[in-house]
């Protein structure tokens, strides 16, 4: 690993820092200056071209990994819980308590602020980066990410002998149009996007 990254990654861990845009030349030259108390994090995007630094606060920073430059900073009007890169770098998912955005990753512009009632247990790209899903509720919600719109929700709503609902669990990209869900009782089913129906069903 390049030797520059292991100093930051040395200094992100153990003290939280910003280094200034206009400080991006040597490591020694750049001014520290304190994110803010609590735990950090530090998240590589796919392809190892941008890193992601947080801690618990309501700001990520975006740095380029090449020169560990600062490129932009992400921030919510409340605390981030998750951060998500897409497969293709472009596009980074934040989200918190009710709320979700998609931004450019090497801007930080706001490109679409997505309507969630409440936090979301997941959120992931699709393997060309076209499509998102979220979890909430039990319920899996597919959003274009060119228009930022809402097009399918995936739902298991089975009625099992208590009287409960079985909603799902867990859901991932196999690939961009299909999406496999586990439901909170063991159902798996494979979603497939481009004709809004399960494929297959087994039961565990």
């Amino acid at each position: 690993m390049n030797k520059k990254i292991i100093i930051l990654m040395s200094i992100l861990c153990s003290s939280s820092v910003i280094l200034p845009m206009e400080k991006c030349t040597e490591i020694s030259a750049k001014l520290l200056i304190p994110l803010g108390s609590g735990s950090q994090y530090i998240i590589p995007s796919p392809q190892r071209n941008f890193i992601a630094t947080a801690s618990d606060s309501n700001c990520i920073n975006i740095w380029d990994r090449a020169s560990l430059c600062l490129l932009t900073s992400l921030k919510h009007s409340e605390e981030i819980k998750g951060l998500v890169f897409s497969p293709d770098e472009n596009f980074t998912l934040t989200y918190g308590r009710g709320t979700a955005y998609i931004w450019k990753t090497k801007t930080g512009t706001l490109l679409y602020t997505l309507s969630i009632s409440h936090s979301l247990a997941l959120a992931s790209f699709s393997p060309s980066s076209k499509y998102v899903l979220t979890l909430l509720g039990g319920k899996v919600y597919i959003w274009d990410v060119q228009t930022g719109k809402q097009i399918q929700i995936i739902e298991k709503q089975i009625l099992i002998h208590r009287g409960s609902l079985d909603g799902i669990g867990d859901a991932k990209f196999l690939e961009d149009h299909l999406v496999i869900v586990i439901s909170v009782y063991g159902e798996i089913s494979i979603w497939d996007i481009n004709t809004g129906t399960f494929k297959t069903n087994k039961i565990d």
